[in-house]
């Protein structure tokens, strides 16, 4: 694994090492306790041997818990466990299987296999001593006829067998609470990252082109035989550009273009593009529709008045010159590390044509636009006759004036 390399990386690293440590470092905390509690416990029974291991035993817990808190987390376990081990192991081997030192092995078994960072085969080795220890001396109590070396009256063992079962629960809850509330916390921060992660794909790609790839990625290609394609220019930004500020600029046309894109979002027609301070939206796609071209030369009419009144509440010498089209395209995702919804064929030329031939502050329309508006009532077209149009020939175009 590659060494962090920004400041947000270092603290995400050290974020997560310390949420790793914590809960260890919580549960060598409650092994002191428990050890300080059991020392009293033999020391008022003079059962010394036992005080003594757990003397030991805190002190060994108190090591691991600092050198834990140093990130040393896979060291600060194997002591613990080591310890858990041979404290327990001499518990029941002095005291008997009544007292319940032996509950302790089977509480460190799945912590050891729950360590962050630890393969699972480590993990596993860690697990099976416990887990072998029980074993041994479940034997060792059932079919060795063993006697404890220091035979404890009834009430005592039943006692300590009573607070070793609540104990090496408590340690085993308290794992399970932090490991919870680690996933969480990690589920929360997953579903944040995964509707960011769709707010930036609906920003880049139409909703339906998004359901679409989630359900089954692959190429998405779409032919459609008829569609109404807008694009829109800003007259006068070239001139403006040489006298603003980059920040004052950008600015401008972020606040521009962001009032084309309440208005295209408004009646439903979809933004394909911007280019410099080119503006390129569609209508009947990516879903088809009956009304495209009605609803994009309202649009055209819409964005003409709104960035009319933009100028003159700004005093900006900003005017547009707009060119609609109506014909058949394909349309698709392109890209790998950035995607991008587009539009492709003669349709999408056209328009182009008829936004650049066209003349500021009026909306160009071709033949084939006028003609489907011309069936529908609302809209007032205006003829201006056959032009000589780059790389079309000769055209018989149109003024699109009024739209309601």
């Amino acid at each position: 694994m590659g060494q962090p390399e920004t400041v947000r990386e270092l603290i995400g690293a050290a974020r997560e090492t310390r949420r790793a440590q914590l809960p260890y470092e919580t549960i060598t905390g409650v092994a002191i306790v428990i050890h300080a509690s059991l020392l009293v416990t033999f020391s008022l029974l003079q059962i010394w041997p036992m005080a003594a291991l757990n003397v030991l035993s805190i002190l060994t817990f108190v090591f691991a818990r600092s050198i834990m808190k140093r990130g040393q987390l896979a060291f600060g376990l194997a002591l613990s466990v080591g310890e858990v081990v041979i404290h327990q192991s001499l518990g029941v081997y002095y005291c008997g299987w009544g007292v319940g030192f032996q509950f302790y092995l089977l509480t460190v078994a799945p912590l050891s296999l729950m360590l962050p960072r630890v393969s699972t085969r480590i993990g596993a080795l860690f697990a099976m001593v416990p887990v072998g220890t029980f074993a041994a001396l479940f034997v060792l109590h059932h079919y060795a006829d063993h006697t404890p070396a220091y035979p404890l009256p009834e009430t005592v063992t039943l006692y300590l067998g009573l607070g070793n079962a609540i104990s090496s629960f408590a340690i085993l809850w308290v794992f399970i609470v932090f490991y919870r509330k680690g996933a969480e916390i990690a589920e929360d921060a997953l579903s944040e990252s995964a509707e960011r992660t769709e707010r930036l794909l609906f920003g880049i790609l139409p909703e339906p082109i998004v359901d679409r790839l989630r359900e089954s990625p692959g190429v998405v290609a779409d032919s459609f035989t008829e569609a109404t394609i807008l694009f829109a220019d800003l007259v006068g930004f070239t001139g403006l550009a040489q006298k603003k500020s980059a920040t004052e600029l950008v600015v401008m046309l972020d606040e521009v273009f962001a009032m084309f894109d309440d208005l295209v979002t408004a009646r439903g027609l979809e933004k394909i593009k911007t280019i410099g301070d080119a503006y390129m939206c569609g209508g009947g796609i990516p879903e088809p529709t009956d009304d495209h071209a009605a609803e994009m030369a309202r649009l055209a009419i819409e964005m003409r008045d709104a960035l009319a009144q933009y100028a003159e509440d700004s005093g900006e010498a900003l005017q547009i010159r707009i060119g609609l089209h109506t014909g058949p395209v394909v349309a698709g995702v392109i890209g790998k590390s950035k995607f991008a919804y587009d539009l492709w064929g003669d349709a999408v030329n056209t328009a182009s044509r008829m936004e650049s031939h066209g003349s500021p502050g009026r909306v160009h329309v071709s033949e084939k636009t006028a003609l489907a508006l011309a069936e529908l009532d609302g809209f007032e077209i205006e003829e201006r006759g056959v032009i000589e149009v780059k790389g079309k020939g000769q055209m018989k175009t149109y003024w699109l004036n009024a739209a309601s």
